[in-house]
């Protein structure tokens, strides 16, 4: 049987030979495949017109194994994807049939080996989403990629892009930095580059390596020469320092979708690692969603990236994703999820270290947020008004579940990361931030506040919030301990909003035997109704300011022990009670805490006791000024440590 015969046609998965009468079954081709000719792709390129040609080869490169069947008519050079479609050099056209609809980036060269650039043939697999292909996986093995591989899918429904667990992105991109020294004077920095930058006043700059920490940042320049610029430092510096600049760039996005549905990705990805204050705003977006996505499935695991999963835009009403559930692990990552008016009714999941912010989120609606971070030098997790133009969208009826598993980077004072963070932006329209619920653990994290909230308007409220918490800072210095947790205290005039349905179901701090200097701050000009803390424990010191008529509910607490006098024994705030069970002397039976210094400030109260002489109670020399009723003398005495006094001072 001869393959170079044109009436023999392949249907699905059997061959048939064309007759004048019709179509009649050959065999099935799996049964045929010992006698297809195999053949290399650049061997099935070399054919011309005087090469014979079979109906079908089996090419043998690796990663690109499968049958090629010719098509019909002439074809064009263009057709040629070097994956599905193989074109000669007279133009007859190779097409690889899958009937799984899976394809994978090997059948379009990609060697996967770490050192060859894949960009090209990864992003012709990704693409052929956009012509139906329903699932594109990648095989073991490092696949490097570059600016090249960018690739947008559109209005496409119900496929996957699916790496092997032991497969992943490599890029190298923005390691270009130029040696630079710099200068100040107050708080403007002075940049002087080795050679020409070719900046412009208001790029965005990264700045990294500086041995005075003050300069490593991602900033933005304010006056630009050809080989200086300034921009305005954060903190002013201790002295002059040497460092690496380059302009920043979170423009590369790996993947973008735009309003597709019922989608799964799963990909690894290793980047260029950045400081963190640079990272956020050099590397690469890992998974853009873009225009009403829905039912997004995506599992990312990132190191070296500006952002895993991107959604919305700043200003702008770009998002709408619904629907999706997300994880995000990894380390060195600027943002893990950013969210601008997008991720409704969805779920995130965020495993990650050394990170910007591990969740940015604005105008999000019924959704989750589970946190396991460590080091993060602004927010875990903020959430933020979304706003475009004057309109603003606030979050609402959310879960955050977060959790700080060691926090051990000493943030320069006087900055502070904060495990769960409310804010937004300085514009002065009604916006709200509403009905959250809030678990929050913090294992002896260094310089994190666990909570902060803010509004940034008089317009701004933040309502109904439920807060349990459990923060342990015991092997913690005084110096690596920030706020418990922050409340208002917007200083700048027009800034403070109202805030209302403040309840900590159950808050417990537990800090370093010697207490801490450090208080938790509740500075209010609007409050609705009263702040409740239903079960609470925490010696912290307060500082508290309420307007007129509102209260802070703080449950008493009371002690028991057999340790008699508690002074430098229990740590607790002030208000709360020690109960000496072991006696039953009424001057040495109940403690009342007078003050928040840790474990001291216990004093001893004192009950109304009378009777005659014969039944004055017993006391020591600590408990001087015991006052006692002698029904006998028919007046009020006082112990002095040594003797009982009346009123003239005489023993009696």
């Amino acid at each position: 049987m001869s393959f170079g015969l044109e009436q023999i046609v392949e249907q699905g998965d059997q061959l048939f030979v064309r007759r004048n009468t019709g179509l009649k079954r050959i065999v099935e081709v799996d049964e045929l495949t010992p006698l297809i000719p195999r053949i290399t792709t650049a061997e099935l390129r070399a054919l011309n017109a005087d090469s014979p040609k079979a109906e079908a080869y089996i090419l043998t490169d690796d990663g690109k194994e499968g049958t090629y069947w010719k098509k019909r008519g002439v074809g064009l050079a263009n057709e040629d994807n070097r994956g599905t479609v193989l074109v000669t050099t007279d133009l007859v056209v190779y097409e690889h049939k899958f009937t799984d609809g899976v394809i994978n980036p090997k059948w379009f060269g990609a060697l996967a080996d770490g050192i060859s650039d894949d960009s090209i043939p990864v992003k012709t697999a990704l693409a052929m989403v956009n012509n139906g292909v329903k699932k594109v996986v990648f095989p073991s093995g490092t696949y490097k990629v570059g600016q090249g591989v960018q690739c947008t899918i559109s209005n496409k429904d119900n496929f996957s892009i699916i790496m092997d667990d032991d497969a992943t992105f490599l890029n190298t991109d923005y390691t270009d930095y130029l040696l630079a020294d710099a200068t100040f004077s107050g708080n403007i920095a002075t940049i002087t580059t080795s050679i020409a930058h070719g900046y412009s006043t208001g790029d965005l700059i990264a700045m990294k390596d500086f041995s005075d920490l003050a300069y490593n940042a991602a900033t933005t320049i304010t006056v630009a020469s050809p080989n200086t610029f300034t921009y305005t430092l954060q903190r002013v510096p201790s002295g002059n320092s040497s460092g690496k600049v380059r302009r920043g760039d979170i423009t590369r996005c790996l993947i973008t979708l735009n309003n597709c549905k019922n989608v799964n990705v799963k990909i690894s990805f290793k980047g260029t690692v950045q400081m963190s204050a640079v990272q956020s705003r050099l590397g690469w977006v890992l998974l853009k969603l873009q225009n009403s996505c829905s039912s997004i499935n995506a599992h990312i695991k990132a190191q070296g990236c500006a952002y895993g999963v991107w959604s919305g835009n700043f200003e702008a009403d770009e998002g709408n994703l619904t629907l999706a559930n997300i994880k995000v692990e990894g380390h060195d990552i600027g943002y893990p999820v950013a969210l601008w008016k997008s991720g409704d009714n969805s779920v995130f999941d965020v495993c990650a270290e050394s990170v910007h912010r591990g969740v940015y989120a604005t105008g999000v609606k019924n959704s989750t947020f589970n946190l396991l971070l460590k080091n993060y030098d602004i927010t875990g997790i903020l959430v933020a008004h979304h706003y475009i133009g004057t309109t603003m969208y606030g979050c609402e009826n959310l879960t955050i579940n977060a959790k700080d598993y060691g926090s051990d980077i000493t943030v320069p004072v006087p900055r502070a990361s904060y495990l769960v963070g409310f804010g937004g932006y300085y514009v002065d329209s009604p916006a709200e931030i509403r009905n959250i619920d809030i678990n929050i653990q913090l294992n002896n994290a260094k310089c994190v506040t666990p909570i902060y909230m803010r509004t940034l308007s008089s317009q701004h409220k933040i309502s109904n919030i439920n807060i349990k918490g459990l923060v342990d800072r015991r092997t913690l210095l005084d110096t690596e301990i920030v706020n418990e947790f922050v409340i208002g205290g917007e200083d700048e005039t027009g800034k403070s909003g109202t805030y209302s349905g403040i309840n900590f179901i159950s808050w417990r701090v537990l800090n370093p035997d010697g207490g801490t200097t450090k208080p938790l701050s509740i500075k209010l000009v609007s409050l609705l109704d009263d702040i409740n803390f239903v079960d609470f424990k925490s010696s912290s010191p307060r500082s508290i300011t309420l307007p007129a008529g509102r209260r802070i509910s703080f449950p008493i607490r009371k002690i028991e022990g057999t340790d008699g006098d508690p002074n430098g024994l229990y740590t607790a705030p002030k208000g709360d009670f020690y109960v000496n069970t072991s006696i039953n002397n009424l001057d040495r039976t109940i403690y009342l805490k007078t003050n928040s210094s840790g474990n001291l400030g216990w004093y001893a109260l004192q009950p109304i006791s009378f009777g005659p002489t014969s039944s004055r109670p017993s006391l020591s020399g600590l408990t001087r000024g015991f006052m006692y009723f002698d029904t006998d003398l028919g007046k009020p005495i006082w112990w002095s440590g040594v003797s009982w006094k009346d009123a003239n001072g005489s023993t009696v």
